[in-house]
This record gives C-alpha cells, sequence and structure tokens, in this order.
C-alpha cells in the first residue's frame, strides 16, 4: 500500500482572541485623568477633607498611572465609601481588579456602573473588551455595539467588535467595521488595515467562494497587511497574517520572507517557528522545517498542529516510528483530531501494523463521517490486508461524498486490476 499521505494545509493557530494574531485589540480605557502628578498632593488635601470622594477618586487615577493598582483599588473603594454611586470609580475599579486578574469583581464594577448609568460608554467597552478575552464573542459584541450606539465614532469599539465579529464567522461585519475605522484614521489604523486583512483572509472559509473570490480575498488580505506595515513598519502581527495570506496563495518564498520579518521582531514566537516551517516543508526544505519545529515545539511542547505537521514530516521522510509518536502527543492534547488519527493510521499501515491503523481510520470516521479522505484511506488498509469487500465499501463511500477523490479513484483501480 502506497503510504502517500496529503501536505499539512493548515497554519498553526490559537483558539479565541490573541494578540498574537489579531493585530488591533484596543486594551481597556479606564476613564477621567487627574489634575495633579503626585499622589502626595491629594493626600494633602485628603488630610484637610478626609471625607472628599473625588480627592480618593483623583488619588486612584494617580496610583493607576503608576500601576500601583492595589493603592488605586483602596483609593477608588474609599470614593464609593462616600459615594456609593460614583460611576467613574466603579469603572476604573473594574479595570484596576482587571489588571490583578480578579475578573469577577472586576465585571461585576462594570456591570454596576452600567446599571447606574445606562450611557456610559466605557462601563459598556470595557465589558466588551473582558467578554472578548473570556471568548465569549457574542454578548462583546453586544456592549460594543452599545458603545457605538451612544458614539459611533469610537475607533477602538469598531475594532474590537470587528474582531469579535471575525472570531464567529461573521467576516463580512466585521470588515464593514474596520472600513469605517480606516476611514476615521485616527491612531490605530494600521490596526484596522491588519484586523481587516485578517477578516479578509478568513472571509474565504465563510460561504460557498469561488476559486476566484477567494483568491482576491487573499489579495486584499495581503494588500491590508501591506498598507498596515507602511503605517506601523515594526507590526509582527501584520508580516504574520501577510505570512499567512501567502502561504495560502502558494507563495511560500514570500511566505518564509514574512515569517522571517516577524520572528526578528519577535524571535521567540512559537506559532511564527511553526508556520515557517510550514512553509518550508511545501518548498521542499525538509531540514529547514523540522529545525522551525522543533525550534517552536521547545517553547511550546502543546502545539498539537505543529506536532501533526511534524509527523507528516517524518512520514515524507520515511520515518514512520517518530511519526506515530508525535500523531501520539498531539492525539495526547487533542483526542478528537481527525488529522492526527488519520495521519497516524497511515504511519501504523506503513509498519505493517494494520490492526491499529484501522482502528484510528475507525475512530477518525466516527469524529467526521462526511471527510472522504478517511474512508479512502481505510479502504486502501481493508485492500493491504486482502478485505475487499470492505475495502471496495469505504472506496464507494468516499466517492459518494467526494466524487473526484484521488485516493478513493486510486483504490477503485486496485481493485480493478485484481
Amino acid at each position: 500500500m502506497s503510504n502517500e499521505q496529503k501536505k499539512p494545509d493548515t497554519i498553526t493557530t490559537t483558539a479565541g482572541v490573541s494578540s498574537d494574531t489579531m493585530a488591533g485589540q484596543a486594551g481597556f480605557l479606564p476613564m477621567g485623568d487627574s489634575p495633579f502628578k503626585s499622589a502626595q498632593d491629594w493626600t494633602d488635601l485628603l488630610r484637610q477633607n478626609p471625607h472628599d470622594p473625588q480627592a480618593y477618586y483623583n488619588r486612584g487615577n494617580v496610583y493607576f498611572a503608576s500601576y500601583e493598582f492595589e493603592q488605586a483599588i483602596a483609593d477608588y473603594s474609599a470614593a464609593l465609601k462616600f459615594k456609593n454611586d460614583h460611576v467613574e470609580a466603579l469603572v476604573n475599579r473594574g479595570v484596576a481588579y482587571a489588571c490583578l486578574e480578579k475578573y469577577d469583581k472586576g465585571f461585576a464594577d462594570l456591570a454596576r456602573a452600567a446599571q447606574i448609568d445606562p450611557s456610559c460608554e466605557a462601563a459598556h467597552y470595557n465589558m466588551g473588551f473582558f467578554l472578548m478575552n473570556m471568548g465569549n464573542m457574542i454578548e462583546a459584541v453586544g456592549h460594543f455595539s452599545t458603545v457605538l450606539r451612544l458614539n459611533p465614532g469610537n475607533e477602538k469599539a469598531l475594532i474590537n467588535r470587528g474582531i469579535a465579529l471575525t472570531r464567529t464567522a461573521r467576516a463580512e461585519e466585521a470588515i464593514a467595521d474596520f472600513n469605517k475605522a480606516i476611514k476615521l484614521g485616527g491612531d490605530s489604523t494600521a490596526e484596522a488595515y491588519a484586523c481587516r486583512g485578517e477578516a479578509n483572509f478568513l472571509s474565504v472559509g465563510e460561504g460557498d467562494k469561488t476559486y476566484e473570490q477567494q483568491s482576491e480575498r487573499m489579495k486584499a488580505a495581503i494588500a491590508d497587511n501591506t498598507a498596515a506595515l507602511e503605517l506601523k513598519p515594526d507590526m509582527e502581527t501584520a508580516f504574520f497574517n501577510r505570512g499567512q495570506a501567502h502561504y495560502y496563495s502558494h507563495e511560500f518564498p514570500q511566505a518564509v520572507e514574512d515569517f522571517n520579518r516577524a520572528l526578528a521582531i519577535n524571535p521567540n514566537w512559537d506559532m511564527a517557528l511553526g508556520s515557517r516551517g510550514l512553509a518550508h516543508y511545501q518548498m521542499g526544505e525538509h531540514e529547514k522545517a523540522l529545525a522551525d519545529y522543533n525550534a517552536a515545539l521547545a517553547i511550546n511542547p502543546c502545539l498539537y498542529q505543529v506536532l501533526v505537521n511534524r509527523g507528516t514530516l517524518y512520514s515524507a521522510n520515511d520515518e514512520p516510528e517518530k511519526a506515530v509518536e508525535d500523531y501520539t502527543a498531539a492525539l495526547e492534547i487533542n483526542s478528537d483530531m481527525v488529522e492526527a488519527l488519520y495521519s497516524r493510521g497511515l504511519a501504523f499501515s506503513a509498519m505493517d501494523e494494520e490492526d491499529k491503523a484501522i482502528a484510528d481510520f475507525n475512530r477518525a470516521h466516527e469524529i467526521s463521517p462526511q471527510d472522504a479522505n478517511v474512508l479512502a484511506f481505510r479502504g486502501l488498509v481493508y485492500y493491504q490486508t486482502g478485505d475487499d469487500e470492505k475495502a471496495l465499501a469505504d472506496f464507494q463511500a468516499a466517492l459518494a461524498l467526494d466524487p473526484e477523490n484521488k485516493n478513493a479513484h486510486s483504490g477503485m483501480k486496485l481493485l480493478n486490476k485484481k
């Protein structure tokens, strides 16, 4: 049986919102400032009037600006003791709690501020940002939408709502938000271009786009990230995302160059290393690919897609035992990863361990019953074992799902010759 295996075609990514891949994520927005730069100035005033909530609030802002969040929280709490509906103190205390990773307390403060003043833009914005980072994109969109009803020109809310929409497979709506942010021409224009580039890139997988439409979206993604880099030449995420678009456009040397640029800025970026390795693999540069995979996994051993990609490289180099080790490691992290299961099945088949191969294909088929390749690969193993009846059934089932499936057609030819 042939151990021919499809080349890996997935760039390593992380789940949820990550500042490593999404370039425009604007952070929390505390409210107000302090007229005095020194906390001592406010301390002197508080000696004269220890019940002044505004003085506590202002001193809290001084501490907040100095990243002294515990002291800031203490002062915001003092302000709220004397004025329990002090919305600004609630918002800033909520953000300070978040900076200390006390998310429950922080969100509670923001929700209370929004309840007291439903038109408080900062409360809704920060709740949206909270939710987005917790992976709750749908509710985050709702809060950012509230902000934009209050202030249609809030550039950061447009960008963050666009990010949340992108993460919920609503790329067209996201692109509309990024367009508005770009039109505003504010301080975050570069980030808006980079985010629109990613939305264009991800929109390829939404709906039934023709090859021409997919190609145009990839070109748009490359152009957007290029525009971002013209405004901000050191934006590593724009290099990374443009590299992804080049990769999926089969422009592998350009992808490698972009990943190189990203890594020149951030040498320990595990995802960029893994992605560059994939581009090297597609160029037939297996030694460079292996070096990149090894470096990425040394930084983050839990990158299961990189483990699978390295396993595929080992399979291509006729090292199925090493490939099995990597696929198994990937499955220990993500037990339902179909690609790892059928790839390990192929490696087991190359080692003449057909029973283990069949078991992997069976599990992959349970998880993804519409995957024609899984059926075709299992059929080839059945053919290898001489079970022509089961092989024929799998090839026919694969072709029913995908009439152009090359592996199933190859299997049918083998049966016909026999």
